[in-house]
């Protein structure tokens, strides 16, 4: 059993109740598989789902949340010890989400592209950058704009003998798109 609210809201005050309830469950698989494909070059693919329900409820009505996802993806990417990486991930997924209190469609397909580039500029000192763009379906939920590109650069300096430790100054969304 799980420990749930009771989110009441009347006259504009809201109370919250802790209810014990039964029926909440979440799963996630992800599997992949990697290769090496010509000289220094890598590809794979991988498969990823994961979904649940949630009960709660809300003035007194009983409310079960499914929310589940799909998707597939691939990448290619290229290494050469000590000098660069560079590498491309692509991912299309879809998005179930049903309420029992609400009709609002919720379902959405969805894509994640990724490019990353990292220079070493020497066995210590690298720099890199990556862009992420994510675009996603409207729907009743979400009606405006949902597509957003989030662009990461960072530097770094490798410690100790074995080069296993890491200082780095990074800079996250440089274009300020990232929404919460």
């Amino acid at each position: 059993n799980s420990i749930v609210t009771n989110q009441n809201t009347v006259a504009g005050v809201t109370t919250q109740q802790y209810v014990n309830t039964k029926g909440n469950y979440s799963y996630y698989f992800s599997g992949s598989y990697g290769f090496k494909m010509k000289g220094d070059i890598y590809a794979g693919f991988d498969l990823r789902t994961n979904g649940g329900r949630y009960v709660n409820f809300v003035n007194n009505i009983k409310n079960t949340n499914n929310q589940s996802s799909v998707s597939l993806g691939g990448n290619i990417g290229k290494y050469k010890e000590n000098k660069y990486d560079v590498s491309a991930n692509v991912s299309f997924g879809y998005n179930f989400s049903s309420s029992s209190i609400s009709s609002l469609k919720s379902n959405f397909w969805r894509q994640e592209h990724t490019a990353r580039f990292n220079y070493y500029f020497s066995k210590k000192f690298q720099a890199g950058t990556e862009i992420n763009l994510y675009l996603r379906e409207k729907n009743d939920a979400f009606t405006g704009d949902n597509n957003i590109s989030v662009w990461d650069a960072s530097v770094g300096y490798k410690l100790f003998k074995k080069n296993n430790g890491l200082i780095s100054l990074e800079v996250k969304d440089i274009l300020k798109e990232r929404r919460g």
